[in-house]
């Protein structure tokens, strides 16, 4: 793009996309969607209202780059992972380390639950959800945590997706890789649904922020 940003780099609907409600139904209601859409709309307006021409040029790219490695399809598979493999399941939950041990995994990862999507082109809402939902992320030196996996389910095979929203990290399998000096990822607002939709299918899933709740108390004691 050089220096330079016209119309036509912009994704349609522009920076609109980021503040569009999807619609996710029947998984979540209209309700329960904009319990966490609205203020993430609200906090969107603040920050691009202070938008120059570099960050545009940034969203553009990482829109970009990641948005043609979401396929439509007409089935996906949600997955809650505990954010560690191998070795290191013992070491960081040397308690549930046997029960996590002979859990099936996701790409080394072990699951605590899935949710599929897949009624009444649910699956289409939500690929065009995590499509309009694409921003640079950060760039972070910490370790990969994966608590959250997608399968898209194609007619001749899968491509699936590893996501740490900790550390703004991708992993996809099937399908190459976005390289970009913007590193595309998941706004927030996609954690805030898919742990809005686990949490309705009552999945276990890992949360960091109730961890550190828990490791503060345990201080105080």
């Amino acid at each position: 793009m050089g220096g330079l940003l016209s119309a036509a780099d912009l994704p349609e609907g522009g920076v609109g996309l980021l503040t569009r409600v999807p619609d996710l139904t029947p998984s979540l209601t209209k309700e329960e969607v904009e319990q966490d859409f609205k203020p993430w709309a609200d906090r969107v307006g603040l920050v691009t209202a202070g938008w120059g021409m570099q960050q545009l040029i940034d969203f553009s790219q990482a829109h970009h780059a990641l948005s043609p490695k979401i396929p439509r399809v007409t089935k996906m598979v949600l997955y809650s992972l505990v954010p560690a493999e191998g070795e290191w399941v013992q070491k960081l939950y040397p308690e549930r380390a046997a029960a996590f041990g002979i859990l099936p995994k996701f790409h080394g990862y072990p699951v605590l639950g899935t949710v599929a999507i897949e009624a009444d082109g649910e699956a289409v809402r939500w690929g065009d959800f995590l499509r309009s939902q694409i921003i640079p992320g950060a760039f972070f030196a910490c370790d990969f945590r994966p608590r959250h996996g997608l399968r898209f389910v194609l007619p001749d095979g899968e491509i699936d997706m590893l996501i740490c929203f900790e550390c703004s990290g991708l992993a996809i399998y099937g399908a190459v890789a976005p390289q970009s000096k913007v590193n595309p990822f998941p706004s927030p607002v996609v954690e805030s649904l898919m742990n809005r939709l686990l949490d309705k299918h009552k999945v276990e899933r890992d949360d960091p922020k109730k961890k550190k709740k828990a490791a503060a108390a345990t201080e105080e004691e």
